[in-house]
């Protein structure tokens, strides 16, 4: 690993794992209620389609840093544009967020869930990544053993999935026992 690297993640670690926290939980949001509302076309595809709003920011972020003065990374000094170039990227998946909601309604709130999520980030990437507490999360995770992390991501993937199919399936119809004459 690379000085700059180590430098970078040392000083914005902590603002990637909120993010990175965040992301997971929208993320499992999303699409247990995807699956619960599957038999509801502008809910089902409201959800789906929200879901890759929540990591906008990682590929609009390097296009921000790469293309816009004053944001690019020439040296150490340059690294907190790492974080105003995300906050900047998340700032815009908000506003098309709460477009799509004010244009489409009632029928826009899977995006107004993202939108929330997306606020959550904007604020704990740009002002919580420093406190203490995070900062040791950070390293306690950081000495899990990765086949821990993955088997929880894959559990947590899985329960997701069977809490949502279940949560929409159909009401199990009633069943009218007819009375015989005697």
């Amino acid at each position: 690993m690379s000085r700059a690297t180590a430098r970078t993640r040392a000083l914005l670690g902590g603002s990637f794992l909120l993010g990175l926290l965040l992301a997971i939980a929208a993320y499992v949001l999303l699409y247990y209620r995807a699956l619960k509302y599957r038999r509801k076309v502008w809910l089902h595809s409201g959800y789906m389609l929200a879901t890759p709003l929540i990591l906008w920011e990682s590929p609009f972020s390097r296009l921000l840093i790469g293309f816009v003065p004053g944001l690019g990374i020439e040296g150490p000094a340059d690294f907190p544009n790492i974080i105003l170039s995300i906050v900047l990227a998340m700032a815009t998946a908000l506003a098309f967020c709460l477009i799509v909601r004010w244009r489409v309604g009632e029928r826009g709130l899977p995006f107004l869930v993202a939108a929330v999520f997306i606020a959550a980030q904007m604020v704990a990437m740009g002002l919580l990544g420093d406190l203490a507490i995070v900062r040791s999360s950070l390293g306690f995770l950081g000495n899990v053993p990765s086949v821990v992390v993955v088997a929880a991501g894959f559990a947590a993937g899985a329960l997701t999935s069977w809490a949502g199919w279940k949560a929409g399936r159909r009401p199990a119809a009633r069943e009218t026992s007819a009375t015989q004459p005697a």
